[in-house]
């Protein structure tokens, strides 16, 4: 397993009131693949706007099941329709949410 998955398994797990961390992020955050980097910009947005799980579900026009699907670290499949609907979801344009240093430094994702 990676170290940056077991680094996201140690911080977070589902969002019900778990040890969050804010910007800045430390490098071995940054030594991750988009889709652990993905999960961690959307457990962050909600953690600052203090929106939970299904909360967002509702405001984005999914299932509580896809959100809680996306959010599973051990999935590796993510929509980008699912995310946009998301990004709706939280008042905000696609572009502002890839907009953030923790998607500057990824892995490859071709080993």
């Amino acid at each position: 397993m990676r170290k940056s998955t077991e680094r996201l398994k140690s911080i977070i797990t589902d969002f019900e009131g778990v040890n969050f961390f804010a910007p800045p992020y430390t490098t071995e955050v940054y030594s991750m693949l988009i889709k652990d980097a993905v999960v961690l910009r959307l457990q962050i947005l909600c953690k600052e706007r203090n929106i939970k799980y299904n909360e967002l579900a509702t405001r984005s026009g999914v299932t509580p099941s896809t959100v809680y699907s996306l959010m599973d670290i051990n999935r590796r499949d993510l929509s980008i329709i699912t995310l946009k609907k998301l990004c709706d979801g939280l008042d905000m344009t696609i572009t502002d949410f890839f907009d953030d240093d923790i998607f500057k430094s990824l892995e490859q994702e071709i080993k």
